[in-house]
């Protein structure tokens, strides 16, 4: 694959695609909760404990594939921010290697990842889909979709559990807010993965005295001005696309009704080629 194919907008979602994509998602949250009430298992990869529903998280991403990576929201280019993301996973990466914990790597990524699908993705789709459904606007019910799926995080037993006093509270408060606010924008959950990642590769070195408090939140500041900057913020001026102009975004539609947008994947679609002039007949000689 080139690099202009690599950076053309991908094509609009199919309806049947769009009807996996969102079989998945449902899948992703009936485990998620399985896994909660205590029906279903946790898994373990290295020291780090994930819920089964990063399986189903997988089959999302591999459907969504480039669309996971969303679009820019302002002009310019999004190269700063996955510069210091790779440099923040890499950081992260090296000190845990060194406290011979290389294999934590893999599970924190997988678990941060997972997450990201469930609570950016899956719970804001399916929210916003039950709305639509019951004749809600469609902008109000994407954002009550994502302001669930932000609640919902925040309130995950393996949150709680950090949260010793109102300081410990506050960042988990605002990361879900921020990272809400990036991917209804968006649809960037590549991005906020990323973040994620380094936030809980950071956390556990901090815990390991790898790492000082301070240092995890410079870290964490910079990725997140980036991470706004770049995918968070409506900028006046239109970006401006690489490939073709941009017209509507591709959105996930449950109904057959052309204003039931579910969710935005912000993938821009293509003019539509206008139709050839009908030839005029020839005279019959």
């Amino acid at each position: 694959m080139t690099l202009s194919e690599l950076m053309r907008p991908p094509a609009p979602l199919t309806r049947v695609r769009q009807q996996e994509v969102l079989l998945a998602a449902l899948a992703v949250v009936v485990l998620e909760i399985g896994v909660l009430v205590g029906v279903l298992p946790y898994l373990t990869i290295g020291r780090a404990i994930m819920p089964v529903s990063v399986l189903a998280a997988g089959v999302v991403l591999l459907l969504l594939g480039r669309r996971a990576f969303g679009r820019r929201t302002t002009p310019g280019h999004t190269e700063p921010f996955w510069v210091a993301a790779t440099i923040g996973l890499a950081f992260g990466a090296v000190l845990l290697a060194r406290a011979h914990h290389l294999i934590d790597v893999v599970g924190i990524g997988i678990a941060a990842m997972g997450e990201e699908v469930v609570y950016r993705f899956a719970v804001p789709a399916l929210v916003a889909a039950v709305l639509v459904a019951l004749k809600v606007s469609t902008r109000p019910a994407r954002i009550a979709g994502y302001a669930v799926g932000a609640t919902w995080f925040v309130l995950l037993p393996w949150h709680r559990a950090q949260m010793t006093d109102a300081t410990q509270v506050l960042p988990f408060i605002a990361f879900a807010a921020l990272a809400a606010l990036v991917a209804y924008r968006s649809g960037s959950i590549a991005a906020t993965g990323a973040v994620h990642t380094v936030l809980n590769m950071l956390t556990v070195l901090v815990y390991g005295g790898d790492v000082s408090r301070l240092t995890r939140s410079l870290a964490l500041a910079c990725l997140l001005i980036l991470l706004v900057a770049t995918y968070g913020v409506l900028s006046a001026k239109r970006p401006v696309p690489t490939i073709a102009p941009a017209v509507d975004p591709a959105v996930i539609d449950l109904t057959t009704r052309a204003d039931a947008v579910v969710i935005d994947l912000r993938d821009s679609v293509r003019q539509p080629e206008p139709e050839p002039a009908p030839s005029e007949p020839r005279p019959n000689r």
